[in-house]
């Protein structure tokens, strides 16, 4: 990783364990971690996320793949920098996991997980909600990354599945925002001014 941080990810799951995508909470959670660090998502046989039973998986599944798209400069050509501490309404949630090779586990995450990139001498935020509510978070930007001094004005342009969802001007180094239940989210942010 020290070598190869800004061209490659190394970083997975076993995909998918028998109970998944059933198991919700456990196929939410990797696939978020996934997103999270950059790996392209939807590594399934199709005849399981097709499912009827299991279509509010494939939904989640399909529209942070979306999402995931307007992260491209990030993940694609830029550098993943880390996890971010989330805060606000981001209960700790507690699930199941099925070991393929072992016991069962334990699985302990918040609802909201958030990562830092840079790209291009920008920094951009990824977050996703694995939860069955909306929360609204407030996560740190990482302006220190990019060399952008405290106070300065910003432009933050969130994008969700469907392309761009609000841009707001700020001059905060931490953006409060609602994520939506289920969904992820990408955020760019730019010094203020013409683009």
């Amino acid at each position: 990783p020290s070598v190869y941080s800004d061209r490659t990810i190394g970083y997975a799951f076993l995909y998918y364990a028998k109970d998944e995508p059933r198991n919700s909470f456990s196929f939410r959670w990797k696939n978020s971690r996934a997103f999270l660090y950059g790996a392209q998502v939807g590594w399934i046989q199709p005849d399981r996320i097709m499912a009827p039973e299991v279509s509010s998986e494939a939904e989640f599944l399909r529209d942070l793949a979306r999402t995931r798209s307007h992260a491209r400069p990030f993940v694609t050509d830029g550098q993943f920098l880390r996890l971010l501490d989330v805060a606000g309404d981001n209960t700790l949630l507690r699930g199941r996991g099925t070991g393929v090779f072992g016991p069962d586990y334990t699985i302990e995450e918040p609802a909201v997980n958030a990562s830092a990139w840079l790209a291009d001498g920008k920094p951009g935020v990824l977050l996703s909600n694995i939860s069955s509510q909306d929360r609204s978070v407030k996560v740190p930007l990482p302006l220190d990354d990019a060399g952008i001094p405290a106070g300065t004005s910003l432009t933050a342009s969130v994008f969700g599945p469907g392309g761009e969802i609000t841009r707001e001007t700020m001059s905060s180094d931490t953006l409060a925002l609602t994520v939506p239940a289920g969904k992820a989210l990408v955020v760019h942010i730019r010094p203020a001014g013409p683009s």
